[in-house]
């Protein structure tokens, strides 16, 4: 990688010689505080070629708790983790976040490029995983061989704390 005028570039070959492919990952993260949405824009090119690859995020708003006490109010901000849904399931939209403290039976795998360039929810029992004590809804690595399984695990604001292992 060289990074020249704020811009990084990932040298595919040139002066220094042939470099492999090389996986690009992309992990949410939490959104700066009054941001609704976050977008970034990456360009990519090849023989005259150019391929343009957004990554978005919705900003769910924060849960927030006030107590009151004899030093003053004190307020705090719940963030966790959540599964952006693939496809729709348990009756949420794809493309939705899906607090993962709803979710039994599931596990996190990191990300596996070329597979998967992201950390996602899978099945860790084989049947299926249960949302708000529903299901089992099974993994779609199993029914249609999509190796990122339910989607990509991101923290969010709003979501409390789980319990779902690592895969």
């Amino acid at each position: 990688m060289v990074t020249a005028n704020g811009v990084t570039r990932i040298r595919h070959g040139g002066a220094s010689g042939f470099t492999a492919d090389v996986g690009i990952a992309w992990v949410g993260g939490v959104c700066p505080p009054g941001v609704a949405a976050a977008r970034d824009v990456y360009e990519f090119s090849t023989d005259g070629a150019v391929a343009e690859l957004i990554l978005e995020a919705s900003c769910a708003p924060a849960t927030t708790t006030t107590t009151t006490g004899t030093a003053g109010p004190t307020t705090t901000t719940i963030v966790g983790r959540a599964v952006t849904l693939l496809f729709p399931t348990a009756g949420n939209a794809a493309n939705s976040a899906l607090c993962l403290s709803r979710v039994t039976g599931g596990c996190v795998t990191p990300a596996h490029p070329p597979f998967c360039g992201y950390t996602h929810l899978h099945d860790a029992t084989g049947v299926g995983i249960g949302i708000d004590g529903d299901g089992p809804y099974p993994d779609p690595h199993a029914t249609i061989g999509e190796p990122c399984g339910f989607g990509a695990v991101v923290t969010v604001p709003g979501c409390g704390p789980d319990t779902v292992p690592p895969c």
